[in-house]
C-alpha cells in the first residue's frame, strides 16, 4: 500500500472523536481544537475518501452508513496503535496487566474508557486480549478474565460484575415493516443468530414461553457486533444483551419491538487467581471496571 493512500493521522483522530461523540463541538473540546480546525480535518478526510462520513442536520451530525462502518474499523485500528505504542514504551520492569475478555465488551465498554483509566493510573499498563473461549490460567499468560457464565470456575476468585437480561431487538424500520406486536410474530421474521452461542433463539423462545419457533429464515454470524450491525441495517431480529447494548438503544440504532425482558441465570464475572503476583493491580482494575459499569 502506498503511503499516499493513508489519511493524515490527525484527521483519523478527529473523525474517531466526532463519530464517537456525534458532535464536532464536543470532539473539538476533547482534542483541544477550535471548531473550524475540527471541521477542516473532517472535510480533509472526506475529500480524500471521496465519501461523506457524516450527515449534517439542523440538530447536529449523524454518521452515514459508510461512516458507521469506517468508524467501526478505524476505532479498532487506533486502539491497536495505542496498544502497540504502550507496549513499546513499557519498560522491562513494568509488567502490564493482561486482561482477557469477550470482543464486544472490549469494544463497547472497556476501550472507550481506557483513557480515563490511564489518566487515573498512569503507572499501570493494560494488555487486552479478546477471545470467546474461557481463559486457561494454567496454560495461558493471563492475569484477569472477564467472562460470561455461572461464575463457578475451579481455583479462581470470581466476582460478579454485571447481571444480564435479554430481549428482542431490531431496527425501527424493520419493526414497522413486519408489524412486530407480540412474541409470536418472530416466526414471520428473519432471526439473526450468533454461531455456537449456547443461548440461542430456541433457548430464548423456551424461556419466553413460545412453544414453537419457525422463522422465515436465519442469518448466522460468528461475532456479536455483526449480529447487531445486521439488525441495525434492517436484516432481521437478534437477541439483545443488556446492559451491554444500552447505548445502541439510547442512540436509536436499535429498538425493542415488544415489551419483553428475560433475566438470565448467568452473568459477567471478573475472574483471577488468588495468588497472583499482580493482585494490587488486579484490585485497582476491578474497582475501576465496576465503577464504569455502574455509570453506563
Amino acid at each position: 500500500m502506498s503511503i499516499r493512500q493513508i489519511p493524515p493521522f490527525q484527521s483519523l483522530i478527529a473523525f474517531e472523536a466526532a463519530a464517537r461523540l456525534l458532535s464536532f463541538k464536543d470532539a473539538a473540546d476533547e482534542l483541544f481544537l477550535t471548531p473550524p480546525a475540527m471541521t477542516y480535518r473532517i472535510k480533509e478526510l472526506e475529500s480524500m475518501l471521496g465519501l461523506a462520513l457524516f450527515n449534517r442536520t439542523t440538530r447536529g451530525v449523524e454518521l452515514t452508513e459508510v461512516g458507521k462502518q469506517y468508524y467501526f474499523d478505524i476505532s479498532k485500528t487506533l486502539f491497536d496503535i495505542q496498544t502497540a505504542t504502550k507496549n513499546t514504551m513499557t519498560s522491562q520492569q513494568s509488567k502490564p496487566l493482561k486482561v482477557q475478555m469477550l470482543p464486544f465488551m472490549a469494544t463497547e465498554i472497556v476501550i472507550p474508557e481506557l483513557s480515563n483509566f490511564y489518566e487515573k493510573y498512569p503507572d499501570i499498563d493494560i494488555q487486552i486480549d479478546t477471545k470467546y473461549s474461557m481463559a486457561n490460567f494454567q496454560t495461558e499468560d493471563v492475569d484477569v478474565a472477564i467472562r460470561f457464565g455461572s461464575g463457578k470456575w475451579d481455583d479462581l476468585i470470581c466476582e460478579k460484575i454485571m447481571p444480564v437480561s435479554v430481549s428482542i431487538v431490531c431496527s425501527e424500520q424493520y419493526a414497522e415493516e413486519h408489524q412486530i406486536k407480540s412474541l409470536e410474530d418472530i416466526n414471520q421474521c428473519t432471526l439473526i443468530c450468533l454461531a455456537n452461542d449456547k443461548y440461542n433463539w430456541e433457548v430464548f423462545a423456551k424461556q419466553a414461553g413460545l412453544k414453537t419457533i419457525k422463522p422465515q429464515r436465519e442469518l448466522h454470524f460468528n461475532d456479536y457486533t455483526l449480529c447487531l450491525r445486521a439488525a441495525e441495517n434492517h436484516s432481521g431480529l437478534t437477541i439483545g444483551v443488556f446492559p451491554l447494548i444500552d447505548q445502541w438503544l439510547n442512540s436509536r440504532r436499535l429498538i425493542c419491538p415488544i415489551d419483553l425482558s428475560l433475566d438470565m441465570q448467568q452473568a459477567y464475572y471478573f475472574a483471577y487467581q488468588e495468588k497472583s503476583d499482580k493482585v494490587d493491580k488486579i484490585q485497582i482494575f476491578y474497582t475501576w471496571l465496576t465503577e464504569i459499569l455502574v455509570s453506563k
